[in-house]
């Protein structure tokens, strides 16, 4: 003999649906972040990549400044000019290595809303970055 559960009122049909409803959903909240995720791995790679880039600028230029300040504690002016024409070079590479991070980030972010929006996720309920 089989032990049953009666709930009256409630047909089985209808638990059995509200169970696949519930399933489906959970299913759905769980696996499609990932799925987004991975919709925009080249411009996450970009982002890493400008980032990277970004942080290697950043240090030769503190590089840079250190050279220059130990040029003018010498008191060599050749020295000198070489260290300021190193760090100015450090300074532009800072600032295009800047320009191309934000531009990476804003496509990275970009593409996120993008693929959120595509998924249905448009009343800004979604996280973006």
């Amino acid at each position: 003999m089989t032990n049953t559960i009666r709930m009256p009122g409630i047909n089985s049909n209808i638990l059995a649906l509200i169970s696949f409803i519930l399933i489906f959903a959970m299913m759905f909240l769980t696996v499609h972040p990932a799925l987004a995720e991975h919709d925009c791995d080249d411009e996450k790679a970009a982002m890493d990549a400008a980032r990277l880039l970004y942080e290697i600028a950043y240090i030769v230029h503190y590089l840079a400044e250190l050279a220059l300040e130990l040029a003018e504690a010498t008191g060599i002016d050749w020295l000198i000019e070489q260290a300021e024409e190193a760090l100015q070079e450090a300074a532009e590479f800072l600032v295009e290595a800047t320009v191309d991070w934000q531009n990476a980030r804003d496509a990275y972010i970009e593409c996120r809303k993008t693929k959120h929006a595509s998924a249905g996720c448009e009343s800004g309920g979604c996280g973006y970055a």
